[in-house]
């Protein structure tokens, strides 16, 4: 093993452990904290596979391999904790009195609008993470579009049930277009536009 290797180790397995140890005394933690905690751990897990992912080249191929999957492991299982401690939340509705019993005057109506037609996406050239259920899914093990523009790069992410979704790359990425997800955590870049499509 490489200087360069065994100093990343020197890194990686300290962490490896705090962060194994969280996850077994999550369970422990107030219900007031227990969010706080879900998030902090989503963080330290993806910082971890960006670091194992910036360092791959000088890592032995089986090093490589057990750190990808020991950071799978952890997230899979924070994914399952998540589930069991925080309860999906029932929304109610409540009704609204009427203010008067008199009708009020119905507001007048507004000019008609000239509509603008739709910008055509081509979905053709989107990285796509369609039907999954349970996975940990980094986008860089995605194939990347080519096209002549060179421009940067739409994400759908279509039908995903209980996923941890990592869009931390170098990558260069446009919007993330996302439709019925169901208990996913998502790690993504900061100003990037998302775009949240209606259940049908």
């Amino acid at each position: 093993m490489s200087e360069a290797a065994r100093e990343f180790r020197a890194v990686f397995d300290p962490e490896k452990q705090s962060i194994e140890a969280a996850l077994s005394g999550l369970d422990q933690v107030p219900k007031t904290e227990i969010q706080a905690a879900v998030d902090s751990l989503v963080q330290r897990i993806h910082a971890l596979e960006r670091t194992v992912t910036e360092k791959i080249t000088i890592l032995p191929a089986h090093d490589a391999r057990v750190c990808l999957e020991a950071v799978k492991s952890m997230s899979e299982r924070l994914s399952q904790l998540r589930v069991k401690l925080i309860p999906k939340q029932k929304f109610s509705f409540k009704s609204r009195k009427s203010a008067s019993a008199s009708p009020s005057p119905a507001p007048a109506s507004p000019s008609p609008r000239p509509s603008t037609p739709k910008r055509s996406i081509d979905q053709s050239l989107f990285m796509k993470f369609e039907d999954r259920t349970g996975e940990h899914l980094f986008i860089g093990s995605l194939p990347v579009p080519s096209d002549e523009s060179g421009a940067a790069k739409d994400v759908a992410l279509t039908n995903l049930t209980n996923c941890t979704v990592n869009l931390v790359h170098n990558i260069p990425l446009g919007a993330i277009h996302i439709k019925n997800l169901k208990q996913c955590t998502l790690g993504h870049p900061t100003r990037l536009w998302i775009y949240l499509a209606s259940r049908l």
